[in-house]
């Protein structure tokens, strides 16, 4: 495989890539907001490991 042919493929590629990254940008964003928004549950406190 050349290196020539895979710098090809990814200036091809990049608008497409480019538009994914957005859109999966967009819905990391939203869920981190959706996170912060939402006060934490309180936790159970952890049981120790059994030995």
């Amino acid at each position: 495989m050349k290196s020539g042919k895979k710098d090809e493929f990814k200036e091809r590629d990049l608008p497409k890539i480019a538009a994914d990254d957005a859109e999966s940008n967009r819905r990391f964003a939203a869920t981190v907001k959706k996170m912060l928004d939402t006060p934490p549950k309180p936790h159970k406190p952890k049981t120790p490991p059994v030995e």
